[in-house]
């Protein structure tokens, strides 16, 4: 270990041992590694952010932007999976309302008379009455910011 030391410091390693050259191959398949490795901490770092951004609202008693949860629909009393579009305090920082996206499913009646079903997504605003948080899924999350 000490001498391989010296001999890498006096320039002696490089001619008694050449370091390997990398085939295209291998070069290829490190940069691909590394364009993964940066896409991995991206999403990492994003889901910490929103994680902990989650996590701060809950103790004030609030939600968050791109926050997951659960939408009841008082007409038909059904919940939805929804995502937090907006937190406004338009009403004072004690009354918050927030804009909500779900999907649900619709009946469509074509012009001759057909029907057919089909996914619909909504956009509105509620209170957080309607609103329950949802257990943190990493995955789910994701698709939520994306």
């Amino acid at each position: 270990m000490f001498l391989t030391k010296i001999a890498e410091q006096s320039g002696l390693l490089a001619i008694v041992a050449p370091p390997k050259k990398m085939s295209q191959t291998e070069l290829n398949d490190e940069e691909f590694a590394r364009k993964l490795q940066a896409e991995e901490y991206k999403r990492y770092s994003r889901l910490r952010t929103q994680f902990e951004q989650e996590r701060a609202a809950e103790s004030l008693g609030v939600f968050a932007k791109k926050q997951r949860v659960q939408y009841l629909h008082k007409q038909t009393n059904q919940h939805y999976d929804a995502v937090i579009q907006g937190v406004h305090l338009d009403d004072g920082p004690d009354r918050p309302y927030y804009t909500i996206i779900y999907k649900r499913k619709d009946t469509i009646t074509d012009d001759d008379g057909t029907e057919r079903e089909t996914i619909i997504e909504i956009e509105k605003q509620t209170t957080p009455d309607r609103l329950k948080r949802v257990v943190w899924d990493e995955d789910e999350v994701w698709q939520a910011l994306k």
